[in-house]
């Protein structure tokens, strides 16, 4: 007869196994997947993507994330990714492949498998509904949530005379679940994110994603 430790132990890993997180990985090569990024960013920007120097660490580091290898001890798949740098540096850019290259990526939570696929939501648009609805529990409860320009936004929003930091009750919400991607886009660094959110949503982010530095001068130029 086993002993009821032994059980339990049991039990606790199947429980443990049939939460647990897990990406597929792609079968396709970095380099494949690089030109799929190239090519679908140049679908939308009707022209040559460059890359260079200042770009090209970062690049690497989001091809490594879209490849999706659980054993990266560069970066984790099993986060999301907040891209940070200065105006026109391609953070949005960057987002919006990813919203296309995400239907390509499987991942399996409490045994439901879905895409990492999503819609790009500037960070106003968060402030907006609540605006009308006064609820936030679409963006808390959303498997894929992506931010862009998170740190444009007014800081406060007001439905029937209740004033709500939303950006930041939403990403504070999202740090305490389990299964969930969120990606962002935002000109802030992580220490004035810390100064502007606070050490409670500093700290969810650094437990959320992985953190990708995009420089250079503006692109759009």
């Amino acid at each position: 007869m086993h002993k009821i430790t032994e059980i339990l132990d049991q039990a606790f890993k199947e429980r443990l196994q049939s939460q647990a997180l897990k990406r597929f990985p792609l079968a396709y090569s970095e380099k494949e997947i690089f030109n799929a990024f190239r090519e679908i960013a140049e679908r939308i920007i009707a022209k040559p993507y460059q890359t260079d120097p200042d770009n090209q660490q970062a690049l690497a580091l989001i091809v490594k994330w879209i490849k999706g290898e659980e054993t990266s001890k560069i970066i984790n798949p099993l986060k999301g990714l907040v891209i940070s740098g200065s105006t026109g540096t391609g953070k949005s850019l960057i987002l919006d492949v990813l919203s296309f290259l995400g239907y390509m990526i499987q991942v399996q939570y409490q045994g439901k498998t879905f895409p990492l696929s999503f819609q790009v939501l500037h960070a106003q648009d968060l402030n907006q509904a609540f605006a009308k609805t006064g609820c936030l529990d679409s963006f808390v409860n959303r498997q894929v949530l992506c931010i862009q320009d998170l740190g444009s936004e007014a800081r406060e929003t007001l439905y029937m005379g209740n004033r709500q930091e939303v950006l930041k009750s939403v990403l504070e919400q999202r740090g305490d679940k389990r299964g969930q991607f969120t990606f962002i886009s935002t000109n802030l660094t992580e220490n004035q994110i810390q100064d502007y959110y606070g050490d409670r949503v500093a700290s969810r982010l650094k437990q959320l994603c992985n953190t990708i530095y995009l420089t250079g001068k503006d692109r759009r130029k």
